[in-house]
């Protein structure tokens, strides 16, 4: 399938994030992601092989889990405290749509992301709110997701992709990265990625 590819209002600056945390200076910038699964993917062409109905299906899983959180009510409930389920799977999608190269869906990129989690999200924007998110995410991911006709490289760019954002908001935020959040994820992720 065929889908038009384009840079969104975030793709080139987590493009630059991921490459400086990569220390890497060149890197196919390319939305297309090569048919040839022995070549790296990349997140930034992760639209154009899974488009925006699996990255709802996973944002929708992930929110579900979010929201239904009774073992710790600090978490579901500075979610709740900002809008309903359907308002963070509508801007969580958009926002990952638009860094894997879907285009211009989520507005006022990275100066909105920056002052949504400072200013309305603080209290989960924590080492102890990155370890629950990535709770829900690992279970959304092993349990919730039907991977098998999908391109096997997706899942492990997704994980790249959210371990290289955690990193980010861990300094962004002034708490601690833990590797140990994404040791549940199945399939480990190519450094090459």
């Amino acid at each position: 399938m065929s889908r038009k590819c384009s840079h969104g209002y975030t793709t080139s600056a987590a493009r630059s994030d991921w490459m400086r945390a990569k220390g890497i200076k060149h890197v196919d910038e390319s939305l297309m992601a090569n048919s040839d699964t022995d070549k790296p993917l990349y997140f930034w062409q992760m639209y154009s092989i899974i488009g925006s109905r699996k990255i709802e299906q996973i944002i929708t899983a992930f929110y579900t889990r979010v929201f239904q959180d009774d073992d710790n009510p600090w978490f579901r409930d500075a979610f709740a405290r900002i809008s309903d389920m359907e308002h963070h799977v509508a801007t969580q999608a958009a926002f990952w749509v638009d860094a894997f190269g879907g285009g211009r869906r989520y507005h006022g990129g990275d100066f909105r992301l920056r002052f949504h989690h400072t200013n309305n999200a603080a209290s989960v924007m924590t080492a102890a709110g990155a370890t629950r998110w990535m709770d829900h995410m690992t279970q959304t991911l092993n349990e919730d997701i039907d991977w098998t006709d999908t391109d096997p490289r997706v899942k492990p760019c997704i994980v790249d992709f959210l371990k290289i954002r955690m990193q980010k908001y861990a300094r962004d935020h002034k708490w601690q990265f833990k590797e140990s959040d994404f040791d549940d994820l199945c399939d480990v992720v190519n450094d090459e990625n």
